[in-house]
């Protein structure tokens, strides 16, 4: 069993929590950190989290950058506004946080399900999305799907972060999401 598995990764969950992205594998920790909650109180937890874990966190970081960007500026944001956040506030500033459970976490905002594999995870699928109308499509080549009938929290299941799955175009939808959607 993942010692991490019902771990966050970012600020604890709470009122102020917009996104939470739940992928079904934690980071490796950096020599020194005993929890990823004690990494991500370190102001620089995202190059460490990236300097130990490589490309494939790096990939993951900045698109959750840019989703939780638009959320923190309340616009689309600009190349360079998107890496400050990245740099200084995400996984610090309590908008975004990654999940390892196979739960919810008890806020009512966006959960972000990366991956058609973790779907499952949470007894969810292509099929029983698309057959009981739960969910509807909002881009058919990435396979991203929004919850249409949940009015305490809307769920996107959505691919895996990284650009070939989750290229910047579906970013671009999902920010306008968050923008025109506000919960």
């Amino acid at each position: 069993m993942n010692q991490f598995q019902n771990s966050i990764f970012g600020q604890a969950t709470n009122n102020k929590t917009r996104l939470t992205c739940y992928l079904p594998t934690p980071p490796v920790l950096p020599y020194g950190f005993t929890s990823l909650s004690e990494l991500s109180q370190h102001p620089e937890c995202v190059a460490l989290c990236i300097e130990q874990n490589g490309n494939h966190w790096r990939k993951i970081l900045i698109i959750l950058a840019k989703l939780g960007a638009a959320l923190h500026y309340q616009r689309i944001p600009t190349e360079k506004e998107w890496k400050q956040y990245r740099d200084h506030y995400l996984l610090q500033d309590n908008l975004v946080n990654i999940s390892f459970a196979d739960s919810f976490e008890p806020h009512q905002h966006w959960h972000l399900i990366s991956g058609q594999a973790h779907w499952s995870n949470f007894g969810l699928n292509k099929n029983k999305a698309i057959n009981n109308k739960q969910f509807e499509l909002i881009n058919e080549k990435y396979l991203c799907y929004r919850d249409s009938i949940e009015k305490d929290k809307s769920i996107l299941l959505g691919p895996y972060l990284d650009y070939r799955q989750f290229p910047n175009q579906l970013i671009d939808q999902c920010q306008s999401l968050f923008l025109v959607n506000k919960i």
